[in-house]
């Protein structure tokens, strides 16, 4: 029996089949002990670089992929599918660029908000694609008045490597861009308000200080 495995063992095909298994096994190894590490804030600041010169390529040219790892997960959202692995991530990629290019007379890919977030090991990224359809390309109507566009957001789980293992792609909700808007008039309210109880302020001090004057003349 100990011949037999000491036989099997040193076999050509037996030892290369075991060479190929440890090698794989120490991949995953590696692959787990990185996933477990977090990023450097240098290393989430790359990735937001990347990001912001990358993301306007997206109709236009190839994208970069330098900061994705080779076996990188995508979770796509909006479409309801899964990516495994640099080469079907750029397919995918290179399948909404062509579409995007003829369905639509113009689209371009826009980068709204990048920001890299320490205690999570992510970069968020808020993006939009600015578009214009066929019909409306012969239009008498300007192209700002033509003009469309579709809001998503990106989270980039980066590893200690400094390598984006995992992200996702999912569309801004409504409701959440309404909060973003009743935030932002809330804002511009109080700001409003603000200015107007300092310039009630300012009118009734002048208004004191000229009775004050009166009086002693």
């Amino acid at each position: 029996m100990k011949s037999l495995f000491f036989v099997n063992i040193f076999n050509p095909c037996c030892s290369r089949l075991f060479i190929q298994s440890t090698i794989y096994l120490n991949k995953l190894i590696i692959r787990f002990y990185s996933q477990q590490d977090k990023p450097l804030m240098y290393q989430l600041e790359h990735v937001q670089k990347r990001l912001e010169f990358t993301t306007p390529l997206m109709f236009k040219m190839r994208m970069d992929y330098t900061f994705l790892r080779k076996d990188v997960f995508l979770d796509d959202q909006i479409m309801g599918v899964t990516r495994s692995g640099l080469n079907e991530i750029m397919h995918h990629f290179g399948t909404i660029a062509v579409a995007g290019n003829l369905l639509r007379a113009n689209i371009d890919a826009q980068a709204l908000n990048i920001v890299p977030i320490l205690e999570d090991g992510t970069v968020r990224l808020r993006w939009r694609l600015v578009y214009h359809n066929w019909i409306d390309y012969f239009s008498f109507k300007s192209d700002k008045e033509n003009e469309k566009w579709y809001d998503g957001y990106s989270i980039f789980y980066v590893d200690g490597d400094g390598l984006v293992y995992k992200f996702t792609l999912q569309k801004i909700m409504p409701d959440d861009e309404s909060s973003l808007q009743k935030f932002k008039g809330t804002k511009e309210f109080v700001k409003k308000v603000v200015t107007q109880n300092v310039a009630n302020y300012k009118e009734k001090q002048q208004i004191v200080n000229l009775k004050q004057s009166s009086i002693k003349n």
